[in-house]
Order: structure tokens, then C-alpha cells, then sequence
């Protein structure tokens, strides 16, 4: 049996795909393209904490957004445990980590890679 050709099948996108579907809104709201490339990176690490049992990504959380608040105060810590929540609700069989994803520019238009 073979799949429909506009399946959505996790096991075919590329997690960078879902990473930037998932934190759509909190991406957006970078101004400059280093904020977004910031607020990616952030992203991506909420990706992989989300793969962690509940109580170590807890931990690890709270670890990361201190370090990470401490350098970009206007986000909250409700903003990456959003993204985890996501993550874990609809890319639960996703276990897959991300570990570099980069904004480009292109003909004006935004991309990751």
C-alpha cells in the first residue's frame, strides 16, 4: 500500500520542517535575522529537551531558560515550555534531535537548512 502523495508523515519531514512549524510565533518575533537565529537555537534546544524523560527535561529547563533569559530578558520561559509541550503532544514518535539549524536569506525570503 503506498502512501497519498500530500501524506504528513513525520517520518518523511525534516525535523528542521517541524521545528519551524512548531515555534512559528516565537521565531517571528525576532526583529533582526540573529534574533531569529538566536530564537532558533532556542527553539532547537526545546526540540531536544522534549525528548528527555518529564522530570529531566523539567531540570534541564529551568537550567537553560536562566542562562538563556539572562541574555534575552523580552522572553519568557513560558515561550520554551510552549515549544515542548507542542513538541511532546504532536511529535510524539518523533525521537529524532536537531542539533544545528540555520536562517538564511534568500531572494528575500526566509529559509532553514
Amino acid at each position: 500500500m503506498t502512501q497519498p502523495k500530500n501524506s504528513d508523515t513525520s517520518a518523511k519531514r525534516k525535523v528542521s520542517e517541524m521545528i519551524s512549524e512548531m515555534a512559528a510565533g516565537f521565531l517571528g518575533l525576532g526583529d533582526t535575522i540573529e534574533e531569529r537565529q538566536n530564537r532558533l537555537n532556542a527553539a532547537c534546544t526545546a526540540w531536544n529537551l522534549a525528548c528527555r524523560s518529564p522530570e529531566v527535561r523539567q531540570r534541564q529547563l529551568e537550567q537553560y531558560s536562566e542562562s538563556y533569559l539572562r541574555f534575552n530578558p523580552g522572553t519568557s520561559p513560558a515561550d520554551l515550555a510552549n515549544i515542548i509541550k507542542d513538541r511532546v503532544r504532536s511529535q510524539k514518535a518523533v525521537t529524532k534531535k536537531e542539533m544545528s539549524v540555520k536562517i538564511s536569506e534568500l531572494a528575500e525570503a526566509k529559509h532553514l537548512r
